[in-house]
């Protein structure tokens, strides 16, 4: 059982946001608790309102300004990702932003910057950590069972046909 329950904003409702964040944190509710959350959509927001029975914010910048929270998940489009971020550092957030964290390496640089200013944690989401194998991998790992490793390598592998923003490289998107 953790100390305390760690308050949590996510902008971003879309498939990452509410999907996968939204529904893991939700299981974890003893160390994670959904407080706020930010979606254009008023519909949407009206929804994640009832069922999270947060707060719920047109944009990110209101629900940052609003504060009352710890952790700020970025779940934004990947072209806002840096600029989220880095907004949520200043206010003295801690801040899971999604992959990849900025577009050109200026904007990363920038990002780790002001976490260091600010004396915040920056987290690159990495949902793999959540998975049964790589839990076994780790348990594997730490009982020393494998000698000593040079390197270790895991890949998961699945076939989604996607059309959404994510697939258009003008929006940062694709592999």
């Amino acid at each position: 059982m953790c100390e305390r329950v760690i308050r949590v904003g996510i902008t971003g409702q879309g498939r990452s946001g509410y999907t996968i964040h939204a529904r893991w944190l939700r299981m974890v509710q003893e160390q994670f608790r959904i407080v706020a959350l930010a979606n254009r959509l008023a519909e949407r927001r009206a929804q994640e309102r009832k069922e999270l029975g947060c707060r719920a914010y047109c944009d990110y910048g209101a629900m940052i300004r609003a504060g009352g929270f710890d952790l700020f998940v970025n779940a934004l489009f990947s072209r806002w990702h840096s600029e989220g971020t880095i907004a949520a550092l200043e206010a003295g957030h801690h801040v899971v932003c999604e992959k990849p964290a900025a577009v050109r390496v200026v904007d990363f640089d920038r990002i780790v910057r002001t976490a260091r200013i600010a004396g915040r944690r920056l987290f690159a989401f990495q949902n793999s950590r959540y998975q049964p194998a790589f839990h076994k991998i780790q348990e594997v790992l730490r009982s020393g069972k494998l000698g000593d490793l040079i390197q270790a390598r895991f890949s998961y592998r699945a076939f989604a046909r996607r059309w959404g923003w994510q697939t258009r490289q003008e929006l940062w998107g694709g592999i």
